[in-house]
């Protein structure tokens, strides 16, 4: 179950902001086939800009040999592009995605945190969704773990 929280204003109106929470472990074991994340996602209407953070709380539970391969996936119509950069484990990588670039992020048997940011702008209406899926096919647990969140704020 994943916890969906829209802010409010002080008057109580909707703001453009959005925060989702993981409330439980997500496994993968021994595929290399992307998956939606049951949590990570939000919707954006035609014409907005969003800027989003995702910090991602990654762990294998043997060997570390499977990492992590993600990617930002268009659902429900979604056209646009994504700027972003990832971090973890010390290194930037500043990318263009366009709904078709996986992104491999090394995992190891402790927990580590990969935070993604960036900003998309939609040309058709849709949501913007996290796959993710191991890098090398391991008979291992691969997981993205409670507490994993991602938080969006439209601009435009």
């Amino acid at each position: 179950m994943s916890i969906h929280h829209n802010m409010t204003s002080p008057n109580g109106a909707l703001s453009d902001k959005t925060i989702v929470y993981k409330a439980s472990d997500q496994t993968v074991n021994n595929s290399e086939t992307l998956v939606d994340d049951d949590d990570l996602f939000f919707s954006i209407k035609s014409g907005e800009t969003w800027l989003f953070l995702a910090s991602l709380f990654v762990s294998s539970s043997a060997s570390g040999t499977p990492d992590i391969d993600l990617i930002w996936d268009n659902q429900d119509g979604l056209t646009g592009s994504i700027k972003a950069a990832s971090r973890v484990g010390g290194s930037v990588e500043d990318y263009t995605d366009d709904f078709t670039t996986e992104k491999n992020l090394a995992v190891t048997t402790d927990v580590r945190n990969a935070i993604i940011d960036g900003c998309i702008t939609a040309t058709a209406s849709g949501t913007l969704k996290l796959k993710w899926a191991q890098s090398t096919a391991t008979v291992e647990d691969t997981k993205i773990l409670a507490c994993s969140y991602l938080r969006a704020e439209r601009i435009s």
